[in-house]
């Protein structure tokens, strides 16, 4: 029995959004392109080495915190309002809905509804 998956190998090239084509050694004897369904992503190899690591927490008050590189949107919870947040450092798959007081900082609400004059909440100070 052959095992379903071998490698890793590099990307060659990008065929088409659906199709790449693997730099494959020839004793494989396979065409060299593949769908992309085929493929499973390597998480660190010599091929791809680690992602960045996400910056240490800050201390505050003896308890750790990241920081918030922007606020995406915001939603009603009950008497307040959530907002999601992107973490600085980490990728989308992290987005997380915080309340208000969670958040420090009120350049990011700021900015937050400078651009989204529309969203529910105030900014800081009650302006608009």
């Amino acid at each position: 029995m052959n095992p379903r998956y071998v490698g890793p190998y590099p990307i060659e090239q990008i065929v088409n959004p659906s199709a790449v084509r693997l730099t494959l050694p020839a004793a494989l004897k396979v065409h060299p392109t593949f769908h992309v369904s085929l493929l499973k992503p390597v998480g660190e190899s010599e091929f791809s080495p680690p992602a960045n690591a996400p910056p240490a927490p800050l201390v505050i008050e003896g308890h750790p915190a990241h920081r918030v590189s922007r606020i995406l949107d915001v939603r009603r919870r009950g008497r307040g309002f959530q907002y999601l947040v992107d973490w600085e450092g980490y990728g989308p798959e992290e987005r997380s809905w915080l309340p208000r007081r969670q958040i420090f900082g009120s350049t990011l609400f700021r900015e937050f509804y400078r651009d989204n004059p529309g969203k529910p909440g105030r900014p800081p100070g009650g302006a608009r």
